[in-house]
């Protein structure tokens, strides 16, 4: 089985149009989306993988069988995003 997280593909091979630092995010353009799109292509095209990402709307709905949504409550992201 393939394990991508899309946001450490995103910060290794640049698919992003800058940084947001207050943020700290990487901002992604239409471009970026396209080029990071065509590299993940390949890969999820065999199967058998599982994608880490915060939203599925960026990708194809035929790269998938299966989305998963894990939630947690907002008092403890809240704590959790602050303490990055």
């Amino acid at each position: 089985m393939t394990s991508i997280n899309v946001g450490k593909v995103v910060a290794a091979r640049g698919f992003h149009a800058g940084r947001n630092e207050e943020l700290d995010t990487f901002v992604m353009d239409q471009a970026s989306e396209d080029r990071l799109l065509d590299e993940l292509e390949p890969a999820l095209a065999l199967g058998n993988a599982v994608v880490e990402y915060h939203s599925v709307g960026l990708f194809p709905e035929r790269w998938f069988d299966l989305v998963l949504v894990l939630r947690t409550d907002n008092t403890l992201l809240y704590d959790r995003l602050t303490a990055r």
